[in-house]
């Protein structure tokens, strides 16, 4: 997105997808997964404290499995905004995680969940 449209690199884009990216951060969805547990554990709702631990593991699983087996290598491009990890790029752990990790939260939040 970045690169077919030059205007987006100045003003709030590059904050805003940096934001965006650290969202699917796999500290920043350890760190709402463990609150999200304490959270149902101390409100009696263990089943839906179980569910968004699975949601994380189970998208962590899924993905550095997809990872190993398809070993895409990351675009080497100059006008990235963040660190480029070492392993394959396919599929996103940040997309992947986040999806996982913040639907189940919203569906517990909402209280269907047990």
């Amino acid at each position: 997105l970045l690169e077919s449209s030059p205007g987006l690199h100045w003003g709030w884009a590059p904050a805003f997808f940096v934001f965006v990216t650290n969202s699917g951060n796999i500290a920043v969805l350890a760190t709402l997964i463990a609150a999200g547990w304490l959270g149902c554990a101390l409100t009696g709702r263990r089943r839906a404290g179980q569910a968004l631990l699975l949601a994380g593991l189970g998208s962590l699983l899924i993905d550095c499995t997809i990872k190993f087996l398809v070993g895409r290598e990351r675009p080497d491009v100059a006008w990235r905004l963040i660190e480029v990890p070492k392993y394959p790029s396919f599929p996103s752990g940040h997309a992947m995680g986040g999806l996982a990790v913040y639907a189940t939260l919203g569906w517990v939040l909402r209280g269907r969940a047990g």
